[in-house]
């Protein structure tokens, strides 16, 4: 027998619903894939609300500037001088020339200055071998045989200009048939499939992705990797500030209460604020019943007061370490940023490890990347599922995200914002 309480409570729910705000959708969390969709259709139309059940935004992969919340975070004391001049992401993705990203920012209007960052390397045998995208790095490339390295500059060239070429009609080989065309071998094919596309399906998509990563817009540019400037929280802002703009709300601190369908609608209730829109967005940690995990992702926040050893003229850079020389399963990514993408105080730098992990111990799983830091100063270690969306009811409309996954480039998570763009909209991707 049900209580009089229980009653009163669904009747609280009904009258809730009933002078609820109404929206086109309702967004849960403020990740990088809520916030990029929730930019796309605020430009397309929308009347979007979005809600955060924490107190700042990203979630997850937010942005830590508070120099208190810092200390905190990584359970250490830094120089109280350094106070304002820190702005730590918990993930990192970088912009690689003109990719899927930089091209839908532009599409939705959101403007962020960016900074190149300085060097991209391979780990082999214990050294950091520069990436090379021109025909003078290539020839300098000591990783690469003599007898490819002319091969392997044509073979830049022709991902480069294919593009503008009559050649882009033509058909392609599969991508081992591309390496047999150029007659480039392991160490070639080593660098293109971990650090240079992280992976392909097609011939069409590696060299699409081989092109971006030479895409750089002037000479003296080593690398078409760029990151923004006081971290990705300026671009978690902008994207907001889009959806504000076009009528919209996006309010922190407002853990969730309930969810419920009425009249076709869904109906969303948190910390005082109840709205109902035909359509949900959210992360993965909103709707647990409707995600598995099919793996652990670890990610290792490191401060540093030095230069990364054995590149110490590097301001900032990315470095792949692939399982060959990782004795690990997958690859692990390292980031180094610091005061040139005002991130850290001028000498400090702040550096991000991640990988898949199969094991209990995820610090001596990324350990062959913490080792390329050197002496770390903090560092704060954490775990987390990556969780994809079961196959649900098509009809439900409550749309779910993936997590990220560990590389720190954005192709993965562009793959899931359009995607979901997609089944949302049921119309074609913008960009």
């Amino acid at each position: 027998m049900k209580s009089a309480f229980t009653y009163y409570t669904a009747a609280c729910k009904i009258l809730k619903m009933d002078t609820a705000e109404k929206y086109d959708v309702i967004i849960l969390g403020t990740g990088f894939t809520e916030c990029i969709l929730g930019g796309i259709l605020a430009k397309e139309g929308k009347k979007v609300l979005q809600l955060d059940r924490e107190r700042f935004s990203g979630g997850a992969n937010g942005c830590i500037s508070c120099l208190e919340e810092l200390e905190a975070a990584f359970q250490t004391k830094l120089n109280a001088k350094h106070k304002g001049f820190w702005n730590v992401d918990l993930v990192t993705k970088f912009f690689v020339g003109k990719d899927r990203m930089v091209s839908l920012l532009e599409y939705i209007g959101v403007k962020i200055d960016t900074e190149p960052l300085h060097d991209v390397f391979l780990t082999f045998s214990g050294s950091l071998i520069k990436v090379p995208i021109s025909a003078q790095q290539v020839m300098a490339c000591n990783f690469i045989p003599t007898s490819e390295k002319e091969s392997f500059h044509q073979f830049l060239e022709f991902a480069r200009n294919r593009r503008f070429s009559e050649n882009k009609q033509r058909q392609l080989p599969s991508p081992d048939g591309v390496f047999e065309l150029y007659k480039l071998g392991s160490s070639c094919k080593l660098m293109v499939d971990h650090v240079i596309t992280g992976g392909y399906k097609s011939s069409e998509a590696m060299l699409d992705q081989v092109r971006r990563f030479c895409d750089v817009p002037t000479p003296h540019r080593s690398t078409a990797l760029h990151f923004p400037l006081f971290g990705l929280g300026e671009l978690i802002q902008s994207l907001q500030k889009v959806i504000k703009s076009a009528g919209g709300r996006s309010m922190l601190n407002r853990p969730l209460d309930w969810v419920k369908k009425r009249d076709g609608l869904v109906y969303v209730s948190a910390s005082g604020v109840t709205a109902g829109a035909p359509t949900i967005i959210a992360d993965p940690s909103y709707f647990p019943d409707m995600v598995k995990s099919t793996a652990k992702i670890a990610r290792a926040s490191c401060v540093l007061n030095h230069p990364t050893p054995g590149a110490t003229t590097s301001h900032s850079h990315y470095v792949v370490v692939p399982p060959a020389t990782s004795e690990q399963r997958d690859d692990i990514y390292v980031s180094v940023v610091g005061s040139k993408h005002k991130v850290s105080p001028a000498g400090m730098y702040v550096a991000i490890v991640s990988a898949i992990v199969q094991s209990s111990n995820p610090d001596e799983a990324l350990k062959p990347g913490l080792d390329l830091l050197g002496q770390i100063t903090a560092k704060m270690t954490k775990v987390h599922d990556y969780c994809v969306p079961l196959e649900g009811d098509k009809k439900s409309r409550i749309f779910i995200s993936k997590s990220y996954d560990a590389t720190m480039t954005w192709e993965t998570a562009m793959d899931d914002v359009t995607s979901l763009y997609e089944k949302i909209t049921e119309k074609k991707f913008p960009t």
